[in-house]
């Protein structure tokens, strides 16, 4: 049987660590599938092979003081060391990033295109309208053409651009988006059943990860928190359970040099040092939605707190019984019990088989 060559469109150099082990697991999940192969094609985002200067660079740059920032963004240093687990681990073709007129070649490349996950369908992203065909796959002329994962955000998508939504969707052979919430918006456009599926990172489990996980040199005596927007809620609530328990608090990357004044900042990040920190940490304290998908698919202890990513991460709880991690004040927080973790692995290996035989029977079928 011929082998399925199968491209996939989505964020993969970008400065988050969930946005490359989307990638990374749904590349990883469909070439398992008999008779296919996986890659990346290489035309969202800012990809540092083609810029020291990139967007990525000036991110990480923020953290440190001027006379360093400067040298950072020059060199690229931190553009190296942040995608270094993508250099290794994710298959993307071609080396650089594709121009616009460059996209018809992949027309003839692939036997199947495939949108991946993270917020690839939020059209208010920047708070202004971010409206992309690429993300909609409007490129593709001849290979069959799928969804899978990705998320609508927080919002609903504008009134006067559905009609151009729906002829997008129009030749989709199946689509399946992340959050509960998304379904009845896009299967009121789509021609096909709209599937409710698993953030790709579920597709591997805990013992997949621990296999690519850089284990830190600290025991598992500290508290991790990870933050994407400046939370006094998260920083009094991660200070708090620190005062509770007597432990450290490691934090990871974030708007700010430090968010917690009291954390140690964990070595510069690749991907592969936050998943090891997070896996070997007794706590996790964050305001992201892959910080809590890791937490549950590792079975980590961990709290939530109510930001701009409210509903994608009510919606991951909701699915597990977790709303009692989501906390909207911080005297919430009493003396931290362990989650049962039993009935939520129950429920999330029944969903991670139904996602992966739906994912596999889409594409072979």
């Amino acid at each position: 049987m011929k082998t399925k060559l199968v491209g996939i469109v989505t964020w993969f150099y970008y400065p988050n660590p969930g946005t490359a082990f989307q990638s990374y697991a749904l590349q990883q999940f469909i070439s398992g599938i008999p008779h296919c192969r996986a890659e990346i094609i290489n035309m969202l985002g800012s990809n540092p092979k083609d810029s020291i200067k990139a967007p990525i660079n000036r991110y990480y740059a923020k953290h440190y003081g001027i006379f360093s920032n400067f040298v950072r963004v020059i060199l690229g240093i931190n553009s190296y060391f942040y995608c270094s687990f993508q250099r290794r681990n994710i298959i993307n073709w071609p080396e650089k990033t594709l121009k616009r007129d460059e996209y018809p070649c992949v027309n003839d490349r692939y036997d199947w295109i495939i949108l991946g996950s993270d917020q690839l369908w939020n059209l208010h992203l920047n708070t202004t309208l971010s409206y992309d065909k690429r993300k909609f796959l409007g490129f593709v002329k001849g290979p069959r053409k799928g969804a899978y994962g990705p998320s609508t955000g927080n919002d609903v998508w504008p009134e006067e651009i559905r009609g151009e939504l729906k002829d997008l969707l129009a030749d989709f052979s199946f689509i399946g988006v992340r959050e509960k919430q998304s379904v009845s918006m896009v299967q009121a456009l789509a021609n096909v059943p709209v599937h409710w599926s698993l953030d790709p990172t579920f597709l591997l489990d805990k013992t997949d990860w621990a296999k690519i996980a850089r284990k830190p040199k600290e025991k598992n005596d500290y508290i991790f928190e990870y933050c994407i927007i400046k939370s006094p809620l998260l920083r009094a609530i991660t200070e708090k359970l620190s005062e509770m328990t007597g432990l450290p608090i490691i934090e990871s990357h974030g708007d700010l040099r430090k968010h917690v004044p009291s954390a140690r900042k964990m070595p510069h990040p690749s991907a592969d040092t936050w998943l090891g920190y997070l896996m070997n940490a007794k706590y996790v304290v964050t305001d992201s939605f892959h910080g809590c998908a890791f937490s549950i698919n590792t079975n980590k202890d961990f709290y939530t707190v109510t930001t701009i990513n409210e509903t994608r991460i009510f919606s991951i709880l909701e699915l597990f019984g977790l709303q009692n991690r989501m906390l909207k004040q911080c005297d919430e927080l009493k003396m931290p019990e362990s989650i049962d973790w039993d009935p939520v692995n129950v429920r999330l290996e029944d969903r991670r088989r139904e996602s992966q035989n739906w994912l596999k029977s889409s594409i072979l079928g």
